[in-house]
């Protein structure tokens, strides 16, 4: 009798250690359902006036400067980058601006977001110096326009 007992003891802690590793998996599964989830789904920071596709992650292909990464650089980057205080020589307040680049050169190079100094400051940390970092989603806004060639639309 005494070992169905200890059975039964064994049991129930093995049902309580599924039932926890259970719990446990399907909470790490909602977490990455919710990471990967649409990235329209999640908010930018995006400032007033900036077009609402600047929220979406849009991929590389459509990207827009005007509509996508200049509202980026107008509300985390333009004072210092523009506005009559241009730091280390860069200008970010234009698409042409952007693309003369710093005092250390050219900072986007199009198609290689790895090899675009504007892209790895922020996504370093590095930029802004001061104020709130880029969100994920606005690095990978930016990202994706380098990737899709640094158009000027």
């Amino acid at each position: 009798m005494s070992s169905s007992i200890y059975e039964m003891r064994s049991n129930r802690r093995a049902r309580r250690w599924m039932t926890g590793v259970l719990a446990s998996t399907a909470a790490f599964l909602l977490f990455l359902a919710a990471c990967s989830g649409s990235p329209a789904s999640i908010s930018t920071g995006a400032t007033a006036g900036s077009s609402s596709s600047s929220g979406s992650g849009a991929p590389a292909g459509t990207v827009s400067f005007s509509a996508d990464v200049l509202p980026i650089f107008r509300s985390r980057c333009i004072s210092c980058h523009g506005q009559g205080r241009i730091s280390g020589g860069l200008d970010l307040s234009s698409y042409a601006a952007l693309m003369a680049g710093s005092q250390h050169g050219a900072v986007v190079v199009a198609g290689s977001p790895d090899s675009s100094r504007v892209v790895q400051m922020v996504v370093q940390g590095k930029m802004p110096k001061r104020g709130p970092k880029l969100l994920a989603t606005q690095i990978e806004i930016l990202s994706n326009w380098v990737k899709a060639g640094a158009p000027d639309n």
